[in-house]
């Protein structure tokens, strides 16, 4: 993300929005604020990633099991 975001501003449409470092939009022609909605973190384990796991998990199973 660069120093500040600019975006169009929902109360009076110019493009003088910018985003703060604290999470705050302020708009810098007429003053509206609001703050950034907090989002939740995205988790390292992802479909595939779990996937691959049961596999190996299987393979390590059924290795053990044919001795």
């Amino acid at each position: 993300m660069s120093e500040h975001d600019i975006a169009d501003c929902p109360a009076c449409k110019m493009r003088d929005y910018v985003l703060k470092e604290d999470g705050h939009w302020v708009c810098l022609h007429c003053g509206h604020t609001q703050k950034m909605p907090e989002t939740e973190p995205e988790s390292d384990l992802n479909f595939a990633t779990l996937l691959f796991g049961a596999f190996i998990t299987a393979l390590i199973l059924f290795g053990l099991l044919s001795l």
